[in-house]
C-alpha cells in the first residue's frame, strides 16, 4: 500500500464525487441563479391573476416531486460512475445530466419561493388558505 493510504489521507474516488457535487451546485448558483432578480420575478408573479397562481403553485409542486425522484437517480448514477468508472465517457454524460437537473430544479424552487412569498404577502388570503389546505391534504395522505 501507498504511504498516503496507510495514514488515511489519500485522494479517493469518493472525494472526486464530493468535489463534483460542490462544483456543479456552485456553478448553477453563480451562473444561473445569481443573475436572476428575485424582485422582478416577485412582481411578475404578483401581477398574474389569482387563478394563474393556483395553477403555477400546483405545477411547481408536481414538478418538484418529479424532479426530486429523477434527481436522486441522477446523483446515484454520478456517484456510481465517479467511484466505479472515473475515466469512462459515461461519467461526462452523468455530469451533464446532473448539471441540467440541478439547473432546472433550482429554477423551479426559485419560482416556488417567489410564489409562496406572493401568497404570504397578498391581500387575498384565499391563496394562502389553499396552500395550507393542500399541505394538510398531503400530510393526511402520508399518515
Amino acid at each position: 500500500p501507498d504511504e498516503a493510504d496507510v495514514h488515511g489521507i489519500g485522494f479517493h474516488r469518493r472525494h472526486l464525487y464530493a468535489i463534483l457535487q460542490s462544483l456543479l451546485i456552485w456553478l448553477v448558483y453563480s451562473q444561473i441563479l445569481c443573475p436572476i432578480s428575485i424582485g422582478k420575478l416577485y412582481h411578475w408573479i404578483r401581477g398574474q391573476a389569482m387563478l394563474k397562481l393556483y395553477v403555477l403553485i400546483a405545477i411547481v409542486e408536481v414538478f418538484d416531486r418529479l424532479l426530486c425522484s429523477f434527481g436522486q437517480d441522477a446523483w446515484d448514477s454520478l456517484y456510481w460512475n465517479t467511484t466505479r468508472r472515473p475515466r469512462h465517457p459515461r461519467l461526462f454524460v452523468s455530469i451533464i445530466v446532473v448539471g441540467v437537473y440541478v439547473t432546472i430544479h433550482s429554477l423551479f424552487l426559485f419560482v416556488h419561493v417567489a410564489t409562496l412569498s406572493v401568497a404570504v404577502n397578498s391581500a387575498d388570503h384565499a391563496l394562502l388558505t389553499l396552500l395550507i389546505s393542500g399541505n394538510f391534504a398531503e400530510i393526511k395522505s402520508t399518515v
